[in-house]
């Protein structure tokens, strides 16, 4: 798996995240084609950082209540559910693990000026941007950490910023050689999404809608029960009480919501979401500025008792949110399972070369089976399949072709007769 830091990738869509593949080969190696296996890594991942949150927040000057809340809230919070339910999103569990132990041995660094520290921090930052581009962001979360500190440790903070600042330069420069460029996601025209750059898709995310993502991170596109309905109410309740009893620091406050614009700078072209949340595994690290506002505001309360009432309505509001989506996870994971047996049966020892047509990309805001669909297919069926497939569009020109056609009315494959276009 060497390979991974130095082989040139091909494709549209090109990307520099080779401890992200070493994690998928070592997965494969211990899980094979066990999910149970798969997920527990990621679930595994996200509870490290859930507990790295809640020792950030106690360096950043919070106490122990305010502290727990706010790592909760990163545990719960709605858009967790593609992020660690997704095993694709394993990139930004890796990168956001790395962030926080680098963040973490910034503060000791600065506290204790050990050369041991600073060394860590410079290998954790290394492995944050191998991991993923959001990364990149680690070297403004550093000065971000500027109006949490003394003035005489702000020296300190300096010199490891400009070594995070210096680590982060050089691999870029590296990854720049090895993708041949900047990399990253094309649009539709070819060009580079990242250096594709338009005034109103950035600023109607980062100044509107992300607002409605953070605090009501809920998937709009499935249908609300009862108890995530009761939730939000119960949350505008909590977001009225915190603004009577609450009184945070300003200075503090608005460090923080910079701070959550500094995490959201190298995905600021992925931030147009739409209301299913689909993407939303990209506010993984920002949703770190979350929990440090909410702490803050929690800290903010006076009586104890207004803390624990207040915090306890957050958090069953943000429970109810990610409950509801990851119900929208669990019934497309099992659609698509269903979909991938069904296919197998239909198919039997048919030996023609199959092709499906219109399968979904998302379901309700959770990643179908555009990608992946033949190999689905194959390891359901109970037994070895003489046919082959493909998506279309990726047929060969000729063939002895059978057709299957995505029914969006009974959610099911079903066999046209009409036969498929050959690719030219």
């Amino acid at each position: 798996q060497a390979l991974a830091f130095f082989t040139h990738p091909s494709g549209s869509d090109l990307f520099f995240r080779p401890i992200g593949y070493v994690t998928y080969w070592l997965d494969f190696k211990w899980a094979a084609y066990e999910p149970f296996r798969w997920h527990l890594w990621n679930v595994a991942a996200h509870v490290v950082s859930c507990c790295l949150v809640y020792v950030l927040l106690i360096a950043f000057g919070l106490d122990r209540l305010p502290a727990g809340i706010g790592a909760l809230v990163f545990a719960v919070h709605g858009t967790r559910a593609e992020t660690v339910s997704w095993v694709a999103a394993r990139f930004d569990l890796l990168a956001c693990l790395f962030v926080l132990l680098s963040l973490l041995a910034v503060d000791r660094y600065v506290r204790t000026n050990r050369r041991t520290w600073y060394v860590l921090m410079i290998l954790t930052a290394m492995l944050a941007v191998l991991s993923k581009e959001s990364a990149y962001c680690l070297p403004l979360l550093t000065l971000g950490m500027i109006p949490f500190k003394t003035p005489e440790s702000r020296r300190n903070l300096l010199r490891a910023s400009a070594g995070v600042f210096a680590t982060c330069t050089i691999i870029f420069v590296y990854r720049w050689w090895v993708l041949k460029g900047v990399g990253g996601y094309r649009s539709t025209s070819g060009e580079s999404a990242l250096t594709h750059f338009n005034l109103i898709r950035t600023v109607k995310p980062l100044l509107f809608r992300q607002w409605a993502l953070l605090f009501f991170p809920i998937n709009w596109s499935s249908a609300l029960g009862g108890w995530t309905d009761a939730a939000v109410l119960l949350f505008l309740v909590v977001m009225v009480g915190f603004l009577i009893w609450s009184k945070p620091s300003v200075r503090h406050l608005s460090a923080a919501i910079l701070f959550l614009f500094f995490a959201e700078i190298p995905v600021h072209h992925l931030l147009l979401m739409t209301a299913d949340l689909a993407g939303s595994r990209v506010l993984y690290l920002p949703v770190l500025a979350i929990a440090l506002f909410w702490g803050l505001v929690i800290q903010g309360c006076a009586q104890t008792a207004a803390q624990v009432a207040l915090s306890t309505g957050l958090l069953i509001f943000q429970f109810a949110a990610l409950t509801h989506n990851l119900l929208t996870w669990r019934e497309a994971a099992f659609l698509a399972q269903r979909t991938c047996r069904e296919a197998a049966i239909q198919i039997g020892n048919d030996d023609r070369i199959v092709i499906i047509r219109g399968l979904p990309t998302t379901w309700h805001g959770v990643f179908f089976l555009r990608n992946g669909f033949p190999e689905c297919v194959r390891m359901n069926s109970p037994r070895p399949l003489k046919a082959t497939i493909y998506m279309e569009g990726d047929q060969p020109a000729e063939g002895n072709f059978r057709t299957f056609e995505w029914d969006n009315q009974t959610l099911q494959l079903k066999s046209v007769d009409r036969p498929a276009v050959p690719q030219r």
